[in-house]
């Protein structure tokens, strides 16, 4: 398992932020209240697709998860949602298909990080990226870690 490597700019992410137990979280649930609000984010959006964004929440195994949409930093922010910055960053790029999420996870933080040399950022969320067609398999998830050098 090899990932890419990308530079990416500031990210202004708009959308729905619960507070989520990772052993314990119905996804489909989530996802459904977030695709509730997707057509007051769609006009907003700079990008088709959507994020899952892990904010750490200072609790072993809890995470403020944002579903989020890429917005310009003019867009104005829909009453109950969420605006985070995520911030300029060098990210490992894993792609994987719907099904395999959990285990790409998994084998990033037991196996990859571990042996990489590389240490994840602590100032920027680990997200995925689905785009518009990734639910159907024509296009990969792709998990996006943020890393730096280990001193």
């Amino acid at each position: 398992m090899e990932p890419r490597f990308e530079e990416r700019p500031a990210l202004r992410l708009m959308g729905l932020q619960k507070r989520i137990r990772l052993d314990s979280a119905d996804w489909g649930a989530l996802w459904g209240e977030y695709h509730d609000r997707y057509d007051e984010l769609a006009p907003l959006a700079v990008d088709p697709g959507c994020y899952g964004a892990y904010f750490g929440a200072g609790e072993e195994g809890v995470v403020d998860f944002l579903m989020a949409s890429a917005a310009g930093p003019e867009a104005a922010l829909p009453a109950g949602l969420t605006v985070q910055w995520v911030p300029p960053a060098r990210w490992a790029v894993f792609e994987c298909g719907m099904p395999e999420i959990g285990a790409t996870w998994h084998a990033i933080y037991s196996e990859w990080l571990p042996s990489s040399g590389l240490l994840e950022r602590a100032d920027a969320p680990a997200m995925e990226y689905f785009a518009p067609d990734a639910h159907t398999g024509a296009s990969p998830v792709r998990i996006l870690v943020p890393v730096e050098e280990a001193p």
